[in-house]
């Protein structure tokens, strides 16, 4: 990694750490935009990187804190796509040829001086022998390291697999680490979805959807409905069943017209979020029991929180072993909102607009949290056309 991309790292993380105050630079973090950009366009950076960087550098002071979260978390995106420099190790090195022996006119031997008193075989000089041609010593050869290929996950196909690279953003490109609460062994566990980046994230569309959006007072639920009622918990405990084996947790909630009991099995974590006085707002079917209207195992939420399970048209998204159906909700609504309207459509705007079909950043959003059932069918209608049109371009190709 650039050693300018580090630099600009450590400000960021130690901007985060002091709660996003400003304060990592003397005068704010806008001050390194000089000496960043210079170093940048020297290490021949791309320039659209430079840019974005500059551009929420620039940004960055004026902002409110909540915006100044999404602008770091997006400068660590943004930089993941600087390109890395070959290791030291990696370059290739000169290799230093053997230096020829020096050739070199052996002196004629000495005459021997005959002596009439010594024998002649004597008296013979003794040649030294003669020798070997020089050869340049052979480098250790590495012993054989038979290295197994892994085989490549398969991939799903989705209409944003088939998009060209110019309409998809380098940042959807990131990791899924990036987002807060997923870490590396959660991260294993999405792979079991096909799920490894961004992208993915933001075509792994529902498999289908509950419509909580129609709230009643506790007087007007009937059996059968499937809706969401807003009200204060009256008492909440556990008792264990006969077998002993299960725990149930039993809840009443109430308004001004009226009581509804709730039970759950199995999640005595409930009692230590949730509190007799609390306001909540609980989505499920209305069932029958000893003649009463309850719920069971009903979601349920603060009332003050962002109710992206109750309350609403709820997406219902696909699982694997360990990944609730709220947690994907949680990282698929942060996922969304923040990288949605970075997608450009790919289709002109007299083409789109003759076919009647929606912006697909706005097709992206509400397939997965739709405001209404009417911004539902439109989003589905362009994600279809998506699909058919590309794969009949393919095809064509």
């Amino acid at each position: 990694m650039p050693s300018i991309v580090e630099s600009l790292s450590k400000f960021l993380n130690l901007e985060k750490e002091r709660g996003f105050k400003n304060t990592a630079i003397i005068g704010g973090l806008h001050k390194v935009v000089p000496y960043w950009e210079n170093e940048a366009r020297n290490m021949a950076i791309p320039a659209d990187i430079i840019q974005s960087v500059t551009d929420l550098l620039e940004e960055y002071s004026s902002a409110e804190i909540g915006r100044r979260q999404d602008i770091i978390q997006e400068l660590n995106i943004v930089m993941m796509g600087v390109p890395t420099p070959p290791p030291q190790e990696n370059r290739p090195q000169q290799v230093k040829r053997p230096v020829p022996p020096v050739q070199t006119t052996p002196l004629p031997p000495k005459p021997v001086e005959t002596r009439p008193d010594v024998p002649q075989r004597a008296q013979e000089t003794v040649q030294p022998p003669t020798p070997a041609p020089y050869s340049p010593p052979k480098p250790p050869q590495a012993p054989a390291v038979l290295v197994k290929k892994e085989t490549p996950t398969p991939r799903r196909a989705t209409p944003g697999s088939r998009l060209p690279d110019s309409v998809t953003p380098v940042t959807l490109n990131a990791p899924l680490t990036v987002i807060n609460g997923i870490g590396d062994e959660t991260s294993k566990k999405l792979r079991n979805l096909n799920l490894y980046t961004l992208k993915d994230l933001l075509y792994n569309f529902p498999r289908d959807y509950h419509d909580f959006s129609q709230a009643k007072t506790i007087n007007r639920i009937m059996f059968g409905d499937q809706l969401t009622v807003i009200g204060t918990i009256q008492s909440i405990h556990a008792r264990d069943a006969r077998s002993g084996k299960v725990s149930i947790i039993e809840a009443v909630i109430g308004d001004t017209t009226g009581n509804l009991r709730i039970t759950w099995f199995n999640r005595r974590f409930l009692l230590n979020q949730y509190h007799p006085g609390d306001q909540v707002s609980v989505s499920g079917v209305i069932k029958q029991y000893l003649g009463r209207l309850m719920m069971d195992s009903p979601e349920i939420e603060p009332l003050e929180a962002d109710n992206l399970s109750t309350n609403r048209i709820s997406p219902v998204y696909p699982l694997t072993a360990g990944i609730t159906q709220k947690f994907m909700r949680r990282i698929m609504k942060q996922t969304v909102d923040f990288n949605a309207r970075r997608v450009a459509d790919y289709l002109p705007e007299p083409v789109r607009l003759d076919a009647n079909l929606a912006p697909l950043w706005n097709a992206l959003l509400q397939v997965h949290f739709p405001d209404t059932q009417e911004d539902l069918d439109d989003a589905r209608r362009r994600i279809a056309f998506d699909e058919i049109f590309l794969l009949q371009m393919g095809v064509l190709r």
